[in-house]
């Protein structure tokens, strides 16, 4: 992918990969790609490195005292698949 439907230099690797799979498919990039988007590639991202996380580490971990806790990444990824939902399917 090159030119105006290259992904951003400052989106990490998996916002990036979100923003060329998206752009890739959509029947119009055009009206898509921004700010706005670039933002919402991120929270894909978010989303995902969160629930793997989840996966890996548990559900419950444990705190610096060594307390069971819900893991931290739960809390997350339930706010970026909010703001997800937010965006509705604006980017689709």
């Amino acid at each position: 992918m090159s030119g105006r439907y290259s992904p951003p230099p400052h989106l990490s690797p998996v916002a990036a990969e979100v923003w060329a799979g998206i752009v890739k498919d959509h029947e119009n990039p055009d009206a898509i790609i921004g700010a706005e988007f670039g933002a919402y590639c991120e929270c894909v991202a978010l989303e995902r490195d969160a629930s793997r996380r989840v996966v890996a580490e548990g559900t419950i971990v444990s705190d610096e005292r060594g307390r069971p806790i819900a893991h931290p990444a739960i809390a997350v990824a339930r706010q970026a698949q909010q703001d997800l939902r937010n965006w509705g399917d604006k980017f689709q």
